[in-house]
């Protein structure tokens, strides 16, 4: 009985040891707190500017975002919408696509990368009538 006891005892000693030292020391929790704090730092500075989608404008309309960041394209209006980047077309005419999101339906999102030239550059929805009702914006890359 004497052994058994004397089991117990070193092995409560044995594990309260292991769980309340390397916890204590920080020496899981350093390596383990260190790295999940890296990435939310990280993942914060590229979150993508949203721009909501309605019928028949974007919010915000005019944006500025640097080259490489992306936009968050969130559709909140009742028919399909899409946003697209062109050079030129203000005054209600097209310009060159320079890049798109898919026609978006009703509470669908898609993510869009900022990848041009720093300048000033037309948003639109391409759908028919979009343009001509209003959907257009501006923005700016730096």
């Amino acid at each position: 009985m004497k052994r058994l006891g004397l089991v117990a005892v070193l092995s409560a000693a044995a594990l309260a040891g292991c769980g309340g030292g390397d916890d204590d020391t920080g020496g899981g929790g350093e390596a383990g707190g260190t790295p999940d704090r890296r990435p939310a730092e990280t993942g914060s500075t590229n979150a993508p500017q949203r721009i909501e989608m309605r019928e028949f404008a974007f919010l915000p309309g005019d944006v500025q975002v640097e080259r490489g960041d992306g936009l968050l394209a969130v559709n909140v209006g009742q028919t399909p919408h899409n946003l697209t980047f062109e050079e030129g077309g203000g005054g209600g005419e097209a310009g060159r696509r320079l890049a798109a999101t898919s026609d978006l339906a009703a509470d669908a999102m898609e993510r869009l990368p900022v990848e041009v030239a720093p300048g000033e550059y037309t948003l639109v929805c391409t759908l028919p009538g979009h343009r001509d009702a209003g959907m257009v914006g501006k923005i700016v890359v730096e």
